[in-house]
């Protein structure tokens, strides 16, 4: 099988001639490759034999700073955004409005040099929240499918492109526009007007989810990071749920899988999962960075559900590439002991490949899959 039919197999559930194999590779691990190693991500997929799924290949474009989109807040009507480089090297990001004016600042680091670490966030106050309402009601959203056709073109059999969906919009908070403690303030003091942007969110999230229905794009993942070190689940259930469901739903009518991705603790939520609408979950991490027992999940709350990842993030940085051999074997043989087969697995990384894993170790994950299932 190629990897396409392979993987496309395995979200059906159908028979495969073995697991598929895709870490997740992204910029943060393409970075620490020497000069004259240098590959983008689908090379990257190809020599060292795993499954691509390639990440964020981005289909839409928007006028508000709706995540999982191409921004291009500039065309907003009602905000004026600019953006500018600080002494120090950091960013501030202003978005001005006739009620009020929005400052973010933010810095790369050696690090992490492709996400960015907020310093300050957009959103400090529930007036904030009113100000970002007011630019939301003007935003447009478009399709921009041109690098996602070039990217699956070029492709071809040797995976899949997948395309980036909205983040719920209590995750996007958290994760981006205001941080957990104050909007679990901010829910608190005024969750009427907290809830009314959640749902203006929402609205433009289903029109993005629509866009991406009508895409080419076979596979739609929305980076939720959730956590329960995040998210309570009683929080879960009353906001990410009910739009996670939405998003589900328009995706499955239009024969798209819809993957949350979800690289922190989820014990606490099995029960939500095993009743959500996604039809699974990817880049799911075991200890210390999640705290999923592969085995268990697949023979629980995932049954039912595509579950990708399985290895231990330190792993690739902490383990020879005899060690790691050996580590995946036993991985493997533990879910089909205990999960009595594979049913909807995909063997991945608990999220991203870490910054300077050597090739050798993510060969030997290939290598071992492989005899495993000779």
């Amino acid at each position: 099988m190629s990897s396409r039919e392979r993987l496309l197999a395995t979200f059906r559930g159908d028979p495969v001639d073995r697991i598929p194999w895709s870490p997740c590779v992204d910029t943060y691990f393409l970075s620490s490759l020497s000069e004259d190693q240098k590959l983008d991500e689908r090379e990257l997929h190809k020599e060292v034999g795993s499954d691509a799924m390639l990440r964020h290949v981005m289909i839409h474009a928007a006028t508000a700073p709706v995540s999982g989109a191409k921004g291009s807040s500039k065309k907003n009507p009602r905000v004026d955004s600019r953006i500018e480089r600080l002494a120090d090297g950091s960013f501030r990001s202003t978005h001005e409005t006739k009620l009020g004016t929005l400052v973010e600042e933010f810095k790369w680091t050696p690090e992490s040099p492709f996400v960015p670490w907020f310093t300050k966030r957009k959103l400090q106050t529930l007036e904030d929240i009113k100000i970002y309402m007011y630019g939301l009601e003007t935003a447009i959203l478009s399709p921009d499918p041109e690098h996602f056709n070039q990217t699956v073109e070029r492709l071809g059999d040797g995976g899949l492109a997948t395309t980036s969906g909205p983040n719920s919009p209590m995750e996007h908070f958290i994760n981006n526009e205001m941080g957990l403690e104050k909007m679990t303030y901010a829910l608190a003091d005024d969750s009427d007007t907290v809830e009314q942007c959640f749902e203006m969110m929402h609205e433009l999230n289903l029109k993005a989810y629509q866009i991406l229905a009508e895409s080419e794009a076979e596979v739609v993942i929305s980076y939720e990071n959730l956590s329960t070190t995040l998210t309570s689940p009683k929080n879960y259930k009353r906001f990410d749920q009910r739009h996670c469901n939405d998003y589900a739903e328009i995706c499955r009518d239009a024969g798209k899988i819809y993957l949350t991705h979800m690289c922190g603790r989820l014990s606490g939520f099995a029960e939500q999962l095993c009743n959500a609408n996604q039809d699974g979950f990817i880049d799911v991490a075991p200890s210390p960075t999640g705290d999923v027992d592969f085995g268990k999940a697949k023979a629980g709350w995932a049954r039912d559900k595509v579950l990708v990842g399985g290895i231990d993030a330190t792993a690739f940085t902490g383990l020879s590439p005899e060690e790691m051999g050996v580590y995946v074997r036993d991985l493997l043989s533990g879910i089909e002991e205990e999960a009595g087969g594979f049913h909807k697995f995909i063997l991945g990384s608990g999220d991203a490949l870490p910054k300077n894993t050597p090739m050798p170790v993510i060969r030997a994950v290939t290598e071992t899959l492989r005899s495993y299932f000779a």
